[in-house]
């Protein structure tokens, strides 16, 4: 029978042994394969995070555009001077011009600015500008239906939201929303 004291004397040697060259290796290597794959989930998570809130604040910022821009068109002066648009913006048909409009947003979806037609064309040089906005409205008929006029012009109303601002146009994330309108937003 073996002592007690020899099997556990050769325990503690080959605990302190260490690692062999072999495990070391393998060890390298697993990592060498596991650390990238973790990496490319990491950045693959953060992208879709980071796009999937893009869109959700583009939806959010039309929507916000649209309310600002049926302010601007209302016939109640009071309620027009309350719309964030404060450059000409008139309705589609009423003969005082086209009606286009670029506002800039920030990351949290605050207005810092009206832009311009720069702002869309190139990186914007807005500081803390995220979200670019431009907005055009043309005269709309229904097909099939005769042209209206006054009070019963329809808007065609198209609704850019680009992002990053400070990105080239080409690399810039963009969302289109197109709706018809009445003056008073009612359809």
């Amino acid at each position: 029978m073996k002592s007690t004291r020899y099997s556990n004397a050769r325990k503690r040697a080959f605990i302190a042994r260490g690692m062999t060259l072999m495990e070391v290796v393998i060890a390298i290597a697993v990592m060498a394969f596991a650390v990238p794959l973790i990496f490319t989930a990491i950045t693959s998570a953060n992208d879709s995070r980071r796009a999937a809130e893009t869109d959700t604040r583009s939806v959010w910022l039309a929507r916000e555009t649209q309310r600002e821009m049926i302010l601007k068109w209302s016939e109640d002066s009071t309620i027009e001077a309350q719309s964030i648009i404060t450059s000409s913006f008139p309705f589609p048909g009423t003969g005082l011009g086209t009606s286009t409009a670029t506002l800039i947003f920030d990351n949290e979806g605050e207005f810092i600015s009206e832009g311009s037609t720069s702002d869309q064309d190139a990186p914007s040089i807005i500081p803390g500008a995220v979200y670019v906005v431009s907005i055009s409205a043309e005269t709309y008929t229904p097909p099939g239906t005769a042209a209206a006029s006054g009070q019963d012009t329809l808007a065609k109303v198209t609704i850019n939201v680009a992002s990053p601002a400070k990105a080239p146009p080409g690399k810039r994330s963009e969302y289109r929303y197109i709706f018809i309108t009445t003056r008073q937003g009612l359809l």
